[in-house]
């Protein structure tokens, strides 16, 4: 057998081990990450004596290092959200297949071994990865595919690296309460309880085990109080009855609902794996792509690595360890709890692989099963919506073969929880309070991991041509020029300060232009570019088509434009159809350029202002509330704000209206309705003491009123402007923190309120 070469790289600093040379994929493309995830459910069937916690934290650890692993290998300007970990450096020309099978290989090998010190895991996982890397497109170059490796090792290094090994959560010892309603084995060989102390393990998302606590059962502050309250006698005779080895009140099908969502026993992929399969099932339901499948997988690990936390803080943590019903009801005490009449041969439905029926080791409430599947379900339908239908399997070996479809998530994860019941080993509050941990945590994991990342905005070397609804989802858009190519490119907003979806590129040849603005210059609901050739002087039109679709050609709708300085494109003269609004730098005129709609030229400019050398402009908004836009600037020889009222059509601004004085030392923001009354503010920022101001506007031509100060230590920001950015119907203040470049959105309260916590949106500015 001849020697095989192994390859040492260098990733941020760490040498990593790059496996033999394997042969290169002849058949079709393999999804990397549903590959690992069959891998690890294969892995959960090998285990032995682990409780589901365990299981899904290292689901979560492989899965958010795949996630971190293909978010390094992906472009920056292509990264649609953000990193779970890590970001490794990676050449252009890695290959995402290598770093996933890398990420995955690594962080199974270092987790796997002590879930069954019979098994040998680690040949598993070498095995798993020749298989993988030998469906590594051909395209990817030896050197691709060592790149990759490499970051993926390193992926895994730091996810493993940041998980506590050695913390009271992995400490088996445990103290009964040794009371009536108190936990206790229930079964022959039963002695200490599964993890004990997983409620203390750190999350992956939440702040606390204790985040999603559900009150006690029924309330009740102790167990006497719990065993003599009537509700715990109806829960109890209820699972009595439907959950009994011979009930005769359980119908056929919610047996079958028992069995097929138990997967207790070893041998099977245990509840976590279960939800992971159904997730595969959607996944390729839907043609998903192997970066979305990553994100998909990620989301999910860390919503049942959490549940498992969840579950057992409330297991454990709080004020009852809850018995099980099959305690409940052999040892029922008429004394205290008159309404139960005990059954000391009671059994439940649940069964092991030998025949012996059992109840899971561990207290009862809450349902772990009701919490993992209610949060996986949160984030599916954060992804899909609700209205998916599906056909999922079991591997318990009492449903051999079975399949249930379900038309929503929710009802699934609904099922999922009343199957305990029906299986005799949970009450129906186990399964309740589940569900409602379970969703507030699925919520909690799609809005706080792997969300949208910052969106990618072009610094130094791009201009910018303005800001629409480009691509008519709801949600301002971003176009700017790459000054390099010349390439136009839309940035996609997402309406609450991130982008979500990568740059595209909607025109070439833009080297030359000067822009006038973004606008719905042609009137076909499309926001259009108007722009100036400086090569010709003419200004030009350039449809948009819509979507994310490509600029559509350049047409001519003026000419002699050289020596102006655009104000903006907008309805000036109320007739519906947008406007060049500009001054003319050798005169120093203010003009309109009325629109002609469509495709047509501007018609003849009209000085709407003359003498305008010495100002400086806040803004163009209806300050005066009668429909017709105003212009708002500062006299910077006295300092004074004025309001040129706007005399509709194409008049004149009519004769400046002082509405505030000593404007000296203020650096304007912008022009909006800030406190939300119908009437334009003006937002600014004081020079001297570095805090920002609303002053509200009148109405009429009246003075802005009294300032309210909405921010302070804004002495390094330079101000984009101000407008409702996030979507909630409050303008927001747009700024550039002059000390590190970014670009940052601080939403706006409402009234006189202060503008919220910065939201960073981009970098490089």
């Amino acid at each position: 057998m001849s020697m095989l070469a192994v390859a040492a790289l260098t990733v941020a600093g760490s040498a990593v081990l790059v496996p033999p040379r394997e042969a290169v994929a002849a058949s079709g493309p393999t999804d990397h990450v549903l590959f690992w995830n069959k891998v690890l459910l294969d892995a959960y069937r090998q285990t032995r004596n682990t409780g589901p916690g365990p299981l899904a934290h290292a689901g979560a650890v492989m899965h958010t290092a795949i996630w971190d692993a293909v978010d390094s290998v992906v472009p920056a300007a292509d990264r649609r959200f953000r990193p779970y970990r890590t970001v490794v450096p990676a050449p252009g020309t890695a290959s995402v297949e290598a770093a996933i099978d890398q990420a995955a290989h690594d962080t199974l090998t270092g987790l796997f071994p002590g879930f069954n010190p019979g098994h040998d895991f680690a040949a598993d996982f070498r095995q798993a990865l020749a298989t993988a890397r030998a469906t590594i497109p051909a395209s990817a170059t030896e050197t691709a595919r060592d790149q990759g490796a490499a970051v993926g090792s390193e992926v895994a290094r730091v996810a493993i690296g940041s998980r506590p090994s050695t913390t009271p959560a992995w400490d088996p010892s445990y103290t009964l309460d040794n009371v009536p309603g108190a936990w206790r084995p229930t079964d022959p060989g039963q002695s200490a309880p599964t993890n004990p102390n997983w409620g203390l393990l750190a999350p992956f998302a939440m702040t606390s085990g204790a985040q999603f606590r559900p009150q006690p059962p029924a309330q009740a502050t102790s167990y006497a109080a719990l065993l003599a309250d009537p509700a715990y006698a109806a829960q109890v005779n209820e699972v009595k009855s439907l959950g009994s080895a011979t009930s005769t009140t359980r119908t056929a099908d919610q047996t079958k609902q028992a069995f097929f969502w138990a997967n207790d026993v070893d041998g099977t992929y245990k509840p976590p794996g279960q939800l992971f399969d159904i997730t595969r099932t959607v996944a390729q339901q839907k043609g998903l792509t192997q970066t979305e499948n990553a994100r998909l997988f990620a989301l999910v690990a860390v919503a049942l690595a959490d549940a498992s936390i969840v579950a057992w803080d409330a297991k454990y943590a709080s004020s009852i360890d809850l018995w099980r019903p099959q305690s409940a009801i052999r040892l029922a005490d008429p004394s205290t709890s008159p309404a139960i009449t005990p059954d000391p041969a009671w059994q439940p439905l649940s069964v092991n692989r030998a025949g012996q029926r059992f109840s899971p080791p561990f207290p009862a409430y809450v349902s772990g099963h009701a919490t993992f599947g209610a949060a996986w379900a949160g984030v599916m339908r954060g992804i899909f919506g609700d209205q998916v239908t599906f056909t999922a399997t079991t591997d318990d070996p009492q449903a051999v073969g079975a399949t249930r479809t379900f038309t929503t998530f929710t009802a699934a994860a609904q099922e999922n929880a009343l199957s305990r019941i029906y299986l005799g080993v949970h009450y129906r509050w186990d399964a309740d309070a589940g569900v409602a941990a379970g969703n507030s945590l699925g919520a909690y994991v799609r809005g706080n991991v792997l969300t949208p990342a910052p969106a990618y905005v072009p610094g130094a070397g791009w201009t910018f041509a303005g800001t629409a609804d480009y691509d008519g989802d709801g949600h301002s858009d971003t176009i700017a020029r790459d000054d390099a190519s010349g390439s136009l490119y839309l940035f996609p907003g997402a309406g609450d300060g991130y982008s979500s979806r990568a740059r595209v590129e909607i025109g070439t040849g833009w080297n030359n232009a000067t822009f006038a603005g973004v606008a719905d210059y042609t009137g076909d609901g499309k926001p259009d570019v108007v722009s100036r050739n400086n090569g010709n002087g003419s200004l030009y039109v350039h449809p948009g088509t819509g979507g994310t679709g490509h600029l559509a050609g350049g047409v001519e709708i003026g000419s002699g434009w050289q020596n102006f300085t655009f104000a903006g494109v907008a309805d000036y003269t109320g007739d519906g159809k947008p406007d060049v609004v500009t001054r003319n730098n050798g005169n120093g005129n203010l003009y309109v350029y009325p629109g002609a709609g469509g495709t047509g030229q501007v018609t003849g400019a009209v000085e709407i202002g003359s003498g305008w050398q010495n100002f400086t402009f806040a803004g163009v908004a209806d300050y005066t509330g009668d429909g017709k836009p105003d212009v708002v600037t500062r006299n910077n020889g006295n300092g004074n704000l004025y309001v040129y009222p706007g005399a509709g059509g194409t008049g004149q601004v009519t004769a400046a209206v002082e509405i505030g004085s000593g404007w000296q030392n203020f650096t304007f923001a912008g022009v909006a309705d800030y406190t939300g009354d119908g009437k334009p503010d003006v937002v600014t920022r004081n020079n001297g003491n570095g805090n920002l101001y609303v002053y509200p506007g009148a109405g009429g031509t009246g003075q802005v009123t009294a300032a309210v100060e909405i921010g302070s230590g804004w002495q390094n920001f330079t101000f984009a402007g101000v407008a409702d950015y996030t979507g909630d119907g409050k303008p927001d203040v747009v700024t550039r923190n002059n000390g590190n470049g970014n670009l940052y959105v601080y939403p706006g309260a409402g009234g006189t309120g202060q503008v919220t916590a910065a939201r960073e949106i981009g970098n490089g500015w």
